[in-house]
This record gives structure tokens, C-alpha cells and sequence, in this order.
């Protein structure tokens, strides 16, 4: 496969994201050059790693290390404000409201504008939705990234919220009957089945899904396509990177696979569904599945935001 020029276009957009596990050296080491390539002066490369997500205190400091062996300089940014501005004893979760309220404020965009590359650690996509939709970051993050200034890259959750349409991890009706063992998906394909909320808008027209494989989550993503005809879902394994580089600057670009594992892909452009009178289905045809490895390519492009 020809790989990628190190010198792209000024204009070009550029996605690393991964289904969680651990980051191979490939992946590390693809996130820095992409990281490089998107800088526009001289010195050394700064990547931003967003611990919002994690609930692991020791997120951010790991993939600072792996980033700085790659020659990388490296900042965690985890949207807490000053002391005393939230319970320390409160957890993310329950405090997401005063944390967007800080982000309100422009928190965490005087660090976003002097990095070459964002890279969302992976835990709750709930939180890096609730608090950052509709904030300076979320604006900066948008311009920077489309002006090809910002290498975004996530792993899991991270991964999760950078399509226009994410996954939330919840599902419609009574979760315990739905969701299966604890991090395993739900046990059947349905419609109006899973939660979707707007997220990112850096691809377009796609439905993101994590730890793919290793968690069996095809149920939860063949029943999100159903919901979203018109969409590809992309189903990313562990220590497996979807690389989406836009390197002519047409806003269209063809993903490639690097990592351990591969991606699985379903595409409803060409599905028909068919339903009884009630609206419950009877059967669905023609939907497009394949799976793409290390070293290969998408048969298709994506839109990006």
C-alpha cells in the first residue's frame, strides 16, 4: 500500500481513532506523525490528551509517556476548574453540569489553539458530550481541525463522539433486559432500540462503535444502521486504529486500518427494510458488510465535517 506523504496539505483533515485496548507502537507512532504533519512553524510537536472521559486518574499520564517516546511534547487537560469550584469528592458524572459550565467559560481553548493534536482518552462519551457540545472548545476544536491545524484522535469513548450521530452506551426500554452481561452488548437487533446523540461533527453520515470484536457489539450497531438508513457504521476492534486522512482537501477521504485487530463496516446506502402495518420488521436486505485489516483500504470514502 503507498502510504500517506509526510507533507500534506496545509487544508488537510486528519482522524486517528481507535476501539480502545491498548495503543500499539503503530498507532502511537501514527498519531505523532500526523501530529507533525499537522504543525505549521517550527519546534517540536505538542499533542493535548482530554482525560474528560476517564474516571482512571492515570489515564492521561500513560498516553503522555507514549506520546513523549515518540518524540512528542504532551499536555493533559482534564477540564476541572480551580480548587473549590466542584466537590472533589463528587465524580464526573454526577458533576458534568458544573464542568460544561466551565467549558462555557472557554475553558481548556488557550491550550486547544497551541497544540498540533487532541487525542480523547476513552471511559463515559456521555461526558465529553454533555460537557463540551456548543462551547468555545467545541468551536475552536471544529476550526482548527477543518483548517487542518488539529490532528484529532480518540481511543473508545473518544472515538465514540467524533461522528456527527454517537452512541451513547444506553438503550430505549428496560436496560436489564436488553443489555446482556455486564460490557456486552445488547442480545438483539431491533428498531428503536438503542440511544443516539448528536456528536462531533468530524465524519459525517457514520455511526462509530468500540471494542468491537472483543465485546460482540454488532447487535447494538446493526440495530443503530436500522434506525439511520443513509448511514455506514464502522465497528473498531481493541488495539485497532481507523486512520482518516482528507490529504487532496476535497472533504471526502478513504480510511485505511492499522493495529492488532480489524473494522468491521455496514453499509445502508443500497438496504431496504420492510415492515408490517404496525411498524414492527419483517426483514431487511442488501445491506453491504465487509472487514478491513492492517494495510488495507475502505471500499468506499466518508464525508468529513
Amino acid at each position: 500500500m503507498n502510504m500517506p506523504s509526510e507533507s500534506l496539505p496545509s487544508q488537510a483533515r486528519r482522524l486517528v481513532l481507535v476501539g480502545g485496548g491498548a495503543l500499539t507502537d503503530s498507532i502511537v507512532s501514527e498519531i505523532a506523525r500526523l501530529a507533525r504533519a499537522s504543525r505549521r512553524g517550527p519546534g517540536i510537536s505538542r499533542i493535548l490528551v482530554c482525560t474528560l472521559a476517564s474516571q482512571d486518574a492515570e489515564a492521561g499520564s500513560r498516553a503522555c509517556a507514549a506520546f513523549e517516546a515518540q518524540g512528542l511534547s504532551a499536555a493533559v487537560l482534564d477540564f476541572f476548574p480551580p480548587s473549590g469550584a466542584i466537590d472533589p469528592y463528587e465524580t464526573k458524572a454526577s458533576s458534568w453540569e458544573s464542568l460544561r459550565s466551565f467549558a462555557l467559560k472557554g475553558a481548556g481553548v488557550g491550550e486547544l489553539c497551541e497544540a498540533d493534536a487532541l487525542f480523547f482518552t476513552g471511559g463515559d462519551q456521555r461526558l465529553i458530550l454533555n460537557v463540551l457540545r456548543g462551547t468555545p472548545f467545541e468551536d475552536t476544536l471544529l476550526a482548527r481541525w477543518q483548517s487542518g491545524e488539529l490532528l484529532v484522535a480518540g481511543t473508545s469513548a473518544g472515538l465514540q463522539v467524533c461522528s456527527d450521530l454517537a452512541l451513547t452506551g444506553d438503550f430505549h426500554g428496560d436496560e436489564s433486559s436488553l443489555a446482556g452481561p455486564e460490557g456486552m452488548p445488547a442480545n438483539r437487533v431491533a428498531l428503536d432500540h438503542v440511544v443516539t446523540a448528536p456528536g462531533l461533527p468530524l465524519l459525517r453520515g457514520v455511526i462509530l462503535d468500540q471494542h468491537f470484536l472483543a465485546r460482540r457489539r454488532h447487535n447494538r450497531l446493526f440495530s443503530a444502521c436500522l434506525d439511520n438508513p443513509g448511514h455506514v457504521g464502522i465497528g473498531v476492534d481493541e488495539s485497532t486504529a481507523l486512520v482518516v486522512e482528507d490529504s487532496a482537501g476535497t472533504g471526502w477521504a478513504r480510511p485505511r486500518v492499522i493495529g492488532a485487530s480489524a473494522v468491521f463496516y455496514v453499509d445502508t446506502h443500497s438496504a431496504s427494510l420492510q415492515k408490517d402495518a404496525s411498524g414492527k420488521p419483517l426483514s431487511v436486505e442488501d445491506l453491504r458488510c465487509g472487514f478491513v485489516w492492517e494495510g488495507g483500504l475502505f471500499p468506499f470514502t466518508l464525508e468529513l465535517g
